[in-house]
Order: structure tokens, then C-alpha cells, then sequence
């Protein structure tokens, strides 16, 4: 041993002292095992609701997006009808605009008699609308109104 030189005899149990102050026996006692492990329970458990509550939270908006996509669903399946009744208005009020304009004629007519064949032409034609009625009655009141405004005397 001589070779190596003296080595320093090492006491190990002052070498560990501080490693073991560090450890509080009193802490790890069983008693409080139990608490740490009721504690981790618990925390498990409050774990285990909060998801559950996230799941129901889940499942909640998705029922209210299935709702709402249903309704979305319910209200559009109306609007081919729509834009079909909606082309047809546009149809009979073009047609009833051309009528309105031909009636305009009744302005430029000599006479009474002339004004009152334009009046019935359209009129006439007027019967050939989808909404014959509606489009007649209109007509001839309006051609009576351009007749009084032209010929007031009669």
C-alpha cells in the first residue's frame, strides 16, 4: 500500500449525515402515505369528472350543431320553390310592364275612338297573362285615366 501513498480513512457515516437530514422520517410515516394517496385519489377523481364534464360539453355542441344544421336543412329545401316562384313574379311583371308601355300608345292617339281601340287591344292581350284578372283590371284603369288626361271633354 505503500505505493499508493496514505489514504484519508473516510468516515462514512459523516459523509451520508447530510443525506439522511435531508430525509424527515416523520413525513413518510404511514399515516401519511394514506393522505398522499387518499389526496392522489382524489385528484383522479376530480380529473376523471372534469373530463367527463368536457365529454358532455362535447356531445352537447354537437347535438346543438346537428340541430342547427337540420334547421339550416329544413329552411333551405324551400328555396328552389322560392327562386321558381320568385322567376315567374319576374316573368309577369316584365310582361305586365310591356302591357303598362303599350298602353302609353293611348298618348299619341287622334281621337277618342283610336285611344279606346288601344285601351281594348291591350286590354285583350292582358287576358293572355298568368294573372289575367289582376292585369285586365289594371290595364283598362289605367288606359281610362290616359284617356281622361288626353281627351278631357269626353
Amino acid at each position: 500500500m505503500e505505493k499508493f501513498g496514505i489514504i484519508p480513512k473516510i468516515n462514512i457515516e459523516s459523509a451520508l449525515k447530510p443525506a439522511f437530514q435531508k430525509l424527515d422520517y416523520n413525513k413518510t410515516s404511514l399515516a401519511n402515505v394514506g393522505e398522499m394517496l387518499d389526496r392522489i385519489n382524489r385528484l383522479k377523481e376530480m380529473e376523471r369528472q372534469e373530463q367527463e364534464l368536457k365529454q358532455q360539453q362535447k356531445e352537447q355542441r354537437e347535438m346543438q350543431l346537428n340541430e342547427m344544421i337540420q334547421q339550416i336543412v329544413a329552411n333551405t329545401a324551400y328555396l328552389p320553390e322560392m327562386v321558381g316562384l320568385i322567376r315567374k313574379n319576374n316573368e309577369i311583371n316584365e310582361e305586365m310592364l310591356g302591357l303598362f308601355q303599350e298602353m302609353t300608345e293611348v298618348l299619341k292617339a287622334q281621337t277618342v275612338e283610336e285611344a279606346e281601340g288601344i285601351v281594348k287591344t291591350v286590354v285583350g292581350k292582358a287576358q293572355e297573362t298568368n294573372d289575367a284578372l289582376d292585369a285586365m283590371s289594371g290595364l283598362l284603369s289605367y288606359g281610362k285615366l290616359l284617356i281622361k288626361l288626353m281627351f278631357p271633354e269626353s
